[in-house]
């Protein structure tokens, strides 16, 4: 599926209970932007999928609506709202200034375009004068005119979906079913193929119109559908889309009899359930619905698909479990039952926070039987790529290995000096010796634990190939001071940036897009995971070319043109390090609730951080504003006797990293004192920090590290 051309955003959406916001809450999500999942009764499915913010909110028919609705979208920093449900829109076309001064947007057309669409008779009534092909339609007091022997269809003029539709052959019928409902309409039934049109209508009024045939239908909505094209239907479906003035999504119902005639039934303003089709058929739709919901260009362009394929829509069993007491209007999160709560224990320090898509993802790797570099790996480093806005993105199998391919890439190797913090995990200097150069051990900012330009620029010597700064805990590393002079003299810039995936620089550009050689890690525990994974980030399309021949033994041809011939060239040195299809899957899958990942990380951070505040003597490890977080550190004073009372009470605190100038393995490079590096070593004291945890874990914790200071303090 393509995604928006905007950045991630956070959008509401209305009627998440039904199966049109449902479905366009799954597929907001995949593309990356946080959804607010929002809906009037407190069991809606839309509440139990992945990633979303649930939002209980008042019927559109209460006086409070607007209200409520305008202080979830300040409050939850809500940037748009979709209605997924009719019901939603008459308020919310009302309530298009209020949104707007709160900084929300809405893509719809005037109120009386909606009226037309929602009130059946008004929209019999727009088609006949614009001579569009329609039902006839007779409101309850003209019963009488209906002609005999006419089959009838009764249902609510305001309705939805298949709720409140009745078939009858007889006007006397009709009368009655009239009485029994109110505000109700009498239309002629039609008979043949019946379609549905998924349409996006840009503001200048140009419109993609996706066709499908609804094959098989359950309860009003299409269990079984297959596109198709159709000139004729496709030009009255846009008659249909003029005539009403459509803005936005929508999607148009009708019938093609079997002598050919086409007739439209209903435009909805919204979205439809079926819509996945068109997505699978290669249509765009929702990406381009959230440029046009904030002020990009359709791309119609991207709104072309392939005709043929089917989409069969079931029932899909969400959860399993208690029966809790319903939610109240107004809450953030539906309740968790309290005696369902686990506390996470120190074991789940080293346990990747996962989704729920990553199972399914996996299992149709494993169904494929293709296991090595296949197109989900490429769809992967694609993703990356475009997530990072970077031309492209080489996926290896570690984060060990991508700092390896890289410093070959680079053209390090033997004889080469490579200047590294010694305050990073040993893999960093591992990858070095690998490629056959040597390192340099240089000291780190104590406020950052990280690098200095000038502490770079006072180690740099004529050996020097490469410097590797480690964006330690996620935080960037601004060398832009030294960029030009390391330049002048081809000192390549490589960073290591395991712990920063979704970080950004100070400039506001993500890390990996800053022009340096860049190495990620989606090991078990980084911000994002696949398991094991790791990713190079190359400057030029030839250090792609290059990293990809490294990362498979040498080989000049891809997997797919040596697929296609006899034989194959291996040109140069290189390592079987190409990214499992299985881990790929993993990694796409959390990468489509990345949003996700890194507010939770910031928000809990930003806990620990106001938790500690209130604790003398230590000094937290400020990751900075543009950080992903990937550990909360401290600063403590007697760390090995608070390390083991706080091991003790089990709290998984941990040490990232002794120094490793001081390592054995490593000794041969020690070049004097490290006088930062060596104190802090002697005092970092890193707390559990992953997804997993809640408020209650991180005052837990906080308070066991108070009582180990207050322990400490009586016995030095």
């Amino acid at each position: 599926m393509h995604s928006s051309d905007d950045p991630a955003r956070r959008i509401l959406v209305t009627g998440v209970g039904a199966n049109p916001g449902f479905g366009l809450t799954r597929s907001l999500t995949r593309l990356g932007h946080t959804v607010v999942a929002a809906d009037a009764h407190p069991l809606a499915p839309g509440f139990l999928l992945p990633a979303v913010i649930p939002q209980v909110i008042p019927l559109a028919s209460d006086p409070q609506y607007s209200d409520v609705m305008e202080r979830v979208c300040r409050d939850l920093t809500v940037e748009a709202v979709v209605a997924g449900i009719e019901h939603d829109l008459v308020p919310l076309v009302a309530m298009r200034p209020r949104l707007k001064a709160a900084g929300v947007r809405v893509w719809l057309p005037d109120a009386e375009s909606v009226q037309a669409c929602i009130d059946k008779a008004a929209f019999h009534a727009v088609l006949t004068a614009n001579d569009i092909p329609c039902p006839r339609t007779w409101l309850p007091e003209q019963i009488d005119e209906i002609p005999d022997g006419t089959e009838l269809v009764v249902k609510p003029a305001r309705g939805h979906g298949a709720q409140g539709v009745h078939f009858v052959n007889r006007r006397e019928h009709a009368r009655v079913l009239c009485e029994l409902a109110p505000a109700a309409v009498v239309q002629e039934r039609l008979h043949g193929r019946e379609f549905t049109a998924d349409c996006l209508v840009d503001r200048d009024g140009t419109a993609s119109v996706i066709l499908r045939r609804r094959d098989l239908v359950k309860a009003g909505l299409a269990a079984v559908s297959t596109t198709f094209d159709d000139t004729v239907v496709r030009d009255l479906v846009v008659r249909t889309l003029h005539a009403v003035r459509a803005r936005g999504v929508c999607n148009v119902q009708g019938f093609v009899s079997a002598d050919g005639a086409v007739a439209i039934t209903e435009l909805n303003m919204r979205i439809a359930g079926g819509f996945p089709l068109a997505e699978a058929a290669g249509a765009d739709l929702v990406g381009q619905m959230v440029n046009g919901l904030f002020g990009r260009p359709v791309d119609h362009g991207r709104l072309t698909y392939k005709t043929g394929r089917v989409l069969t829509n079931y029932v899909e069993t969400l959860a399993v479990g208690d029966a809790d007491e319903p939610e109240h209007v107004g809450h953030s999160r539906p309740a968790v039952p309290s005696g369902g709560l686990v506390r996470p224990d120190a074991g789940r320090n080293a346990s990747p926070y996962l989704y729920g898509a990553e199972t399914a993802a996996v299992g149709r790797v494993l169904r494929s039987g293709q296991y090595g570099h296949t197109h989900v790996t490429e769809e992967f480093e694609q993703r990356v790529a475009h997530f990072l806005d970077v031309p492209d993105a080489v996926a290896v199998t570690s984060g060990t290995a991508a700092l390896h391919t890289a410093l070959l890439t680079a053209g390090v190797g033997p004889g080469d000096e490579v200047i590294v913090p010694s305050f990073t995990f040993c893999a960093t200097i591992q990858a070095i010796l690998a490629a056959g150069a040597t390192p340099r051990f240089v000291d780190i900012d104590p406020a950052t634990l990280c690098t200095t330009d000038t502490l770079v620029m006072e180690a740099v010597t004529d050996s020097t190939a490469a410097i590797v700064p480690v964006l330690f805990g996620g935080r960037a590393v601004d060398l832009s001071t030294a960029r030009e002079a390391l330049q002048e003299r081809e000192i390549a810039i490589i960073e290591d940036a395991a712990h920063a995936f979704g970080s950004r620089a100070p400039d506001g550009r993500r890390v990996g897009a800053t022009g340096a050689l860049t190495c990620f890690s989606f090991g078990p525990i980084k911000n994002l995971t696949c398991g094991q994974g790791g990713m190079v980030i190359p400057r030029t399309p030839q250090e792609a070319d290059r990293a990809r021949r490294i990362r498979l033994l040498g080989v000049v041809q891809s997997q797919n043109e040596r697929a296609a011939t006899t034989t194959y060239q291996v040109d140069g040195f290189g390592l079987r390090y190409q990214l499992s299809g299985i881990n790929a899957a993993i990694g796409l899958a959390q990468l489509d609730h990345f949003t996700t990942t890194a507010d939770e990380r910031r928000r809990l951070w930003r806990t620990y951080r106001d938790a500690l505040a209130a604790l003398d003597g230590i000094t937290l490890i400020d990751v900075g504003e543009d950080a992903v977080p990937h550990l909360c550190q401290v600063l403590v004073p007697d760390r090995e006797q608070v390390f083991a009372a706080m091991r003790g009470q089990g709290i998984g605190v941990g040490v990232h990293y002794p120094p490793n100038h001081l390592q054995p393995a490593f000794a041969a490079w020690h070049r004097g004192t490290l006088p930062v590096t060596e104190r802090v070593a002697g005092q970092i004291l890193s707390l559990p920090f992953h997804q997993h945890l809640t408020d209650g874990d991180i005052e837990h914790a906080v308070s066991a590290l108070a009582t180990a200071l207050d322990a400490s303090r009586g016995t030095s």
